[in-house]
């Protein structure tokens, strides 16, 4: 990549949180955190979650913008995964800011069990949230979240989610979501989301082997305009380890 790509893709891997190394000396728990939560689903540590939500809420990660999809979907997915112990991590929290309560409401909404329910209404209970948040828990209490598969993308921060998602669970659709950001309307109708979408790509798939092997199937089994997308994204990876080694 060029200069200008390079800047672009540093810029993003802060936002997208894709590259943990890049963040500053003073960002070092920030730095810590990513690099476990994101080979989370190859080894699954729910043992570890009531450290990191603490992490979270004492960094407080979620009143940065650029940080709350990748925690979200994160969560989303620890949270669809162990309802039985989301009473056990998240009563501790109804006094934490409103601004970690509403995304971890999110979460609770996105994980869609029964346990997250009545958690999500613990919340809408117990928590001191303005009345508009207090409308938006009742909201997610009565109506259905949209699955992995038809969230949409709308700015480049929501890919983070999709990350943050296939951190937690290693499911594949969240990946192929955001390839399916890379068609050539996309890059002319969304440029942000384009480039957030392939630069993130790119740098999963040089630090996660299933993300590249996504990328490889796709070659195979997509149609021919983002097979060609995913073969480009490999010949861009496949250069840079031969650069790094």
């Amino acid at each position: 990549m060029g200069q200008h790509l390079k800047l672009i893709a540093y810029c993003f891997s802060i936002i997208l949180i894709s590259t943990p190394g890049v963040c500053a000396d003073n960002e070092k728990s920030l730095t810590e955190l990513t690099r476990w939560m994101a080979h989370y689903y190859l080894e699954p540590s729910p043992e570890e979650i009531p450290r990191i939500l603490n992490e979270i809420a004492s960094n407080k990660y979620f009143e940065k913008p650029e940080l709350q999809g990748v925690f979200s979907g994160f969560l989303a997915g620890v949270f669809s995964s162990n309802p039985e112990k989301l009473e056990e991590w998240l009563k501790p929290y109804a006094e934490q800011s409103e601004i970690f309560v509403i995304n971890i409401c999110s979460a609770l909404w996105a994980a869609n069990s029964r346990e997250s329910r009545k958690m999500l209404a613990f919340f809408g209970r117990e928590a001191r949230l303005h009345e508009l948040n207090a409308l938006r828990v009742q909201g997610m209490l009565e109506s259905e979240p949209p699955g992995i598969e038809s969230m949409s993308i709308k700015t480049y921060l929501h890919i983070g989610y999709f990350w943050g998602y296939f951190n937690a669970t290693g499911n594949s659709v969240s990946v192929y979501r955001i390839l399916e950001e890379l068609y050539p309307d996309n890059k002319e109708n969304n440029p942000m989301v384009w480039f957030a979408a392939y630069l993130s790509l790119v740098n999963h798939a040089l630090t996660q082997e299933e993300v590249y092997q996504i990328l490889q199937d796709t070659v195979d089994t997509a149609d021919e305009e983002l097979a060609q997308t995913a073969k480009e994204i490999i010949e861009v990876v496949d250069k840079e380890k031969v650069g790094n080694n």
